[in-house]
């Protein structure tokens, strides 16, 4: 027996969710790097190699194949089939392919953020911290034309400060993945706040209570990140198969599917097990398909 009920009656929601994840990875982890090697000159951590500008175009290339060809082509699915999901972004790449975000928004879909250029937000004190927020904040909000409601951080790690001044910056939704952190790291004590702990949204709570922010769970199965990397390259069909039992169990378990879909990944195989998927759960009348700050709405409504 559940203890919630979905709008309309719905037996499910489905929350299709995007990490656009351009060139900011890699720029992020050139910059750290560099930030390094001044730090060590006597152990630098930049080959001549990595120095070059070369070093970028392969890796980075990756990144750009998200606005390139993905973004494009996922649009055009998701309009076959009349579904509107959130796309999260860092101010980095946003500010380097507005057309990109334009078109998705003039889609229909919402736009959250996720960082500036792609930070671990646990690392961060507590002034660059405000400084990356508010930088991340104001270049989606000029673009978007209002201000962004939801945050996914980008690589998943941050500390439970965050929250509290995500609250202050009026958003209300986080739906990030890893591990939430305080303390240090690696052999020092630190105090680990799971984001796997639920497969239903709930209220955020920080060392003073509730701060009015709904957590959306996530789940690393329905994430293709770790599905489709160098490191695997898992075929879309089994993809498709595995999301699919996924959703089967949690249909019938009256549920939150909530998907991750990284764009740098969005070929046309992977695509086109993704619109397999849409399609089958399209043909079941009783699912709420819903963007990210629909369910947070929803849920604060509660």
């Amino acid at each position: 027996m559940v203890d919630h009920t979905w709008p309309d009656g719905a037996k499910c929601c489905v929350n299709l969710t995007f990490n656009f994840d351009a060139e900011s990875i890699e720029m992020a982890a050139i910059e750290k790097m560099r930030e390094l090697e001044k730090r060590r000159p006597a152990e630098p951590t930049l080959t001549a190699a990595m120095r070059a500008p070369r070093y970028l175009l392969g890796p980075a290339s990756e990144g750009g194949y998200g606005p390139r060809r993905g973004i494009p082509r996922l649009l055009r699915m998701l309009k076959k089939y009349d579904v509107k999901g959130t796309f999260f972004t860092g101010g980095w790449d946003a500010e380097r392919y507005t057309d990109s975000i334009r078109s998705i928004l003039d889609e229909g879909h919402e736009i959250g953020v996720r960082g500036y250029l792609y930070e671990r937000f646990d690392e961060l004190e507590g002034e660059e911290e405000d400084e990356k927020l508010q930088k991340a904040h104001k270049v989606l909000s000029d673009l978007i034309g209002a201000e962004p409601k939801g945050w996914r951080a980008p690589t998943g790690f941050m500390l439970p400060r965050t929250y509290e001044k995500l609250s202050e910056m009026g958003y209300i939704y986080d739906a990030s993945f890893n591990l939430l952190i305080e303390g240090t790291y690696y052999g020092i004590e630190r105090k680990l706040y799971s984001r796997y702990n639920d497969d239903m949204p709930y209220m955020v709570k920080v060392e003073k209570g509730e701060i009015g922010i709904v957590r959306l769970p996530f789940s690393w199965i329905l994430c293709d990140w770790d599905l489709y990397d160098r490191r695997r390259m898992y075929s879309p069909r089994y993809v498709h198969d595995l999301w699919k039992e996924e959703f089967d169990a949690i249909y019938e378990s009256e549920g939150f599917y909530g998907l991750c879909v990284t764009c740098r990944y969005a070929r046309a195989p992977s695509v086109k097990a993704l619109e397999k998927l849409i399609r089958y759960i399209k043909g079941l009348k009783d699912v709420w398909w819903a963007k990210s700050i629909d369910v947070a709405e929803w849920w604060l409504k509660k």
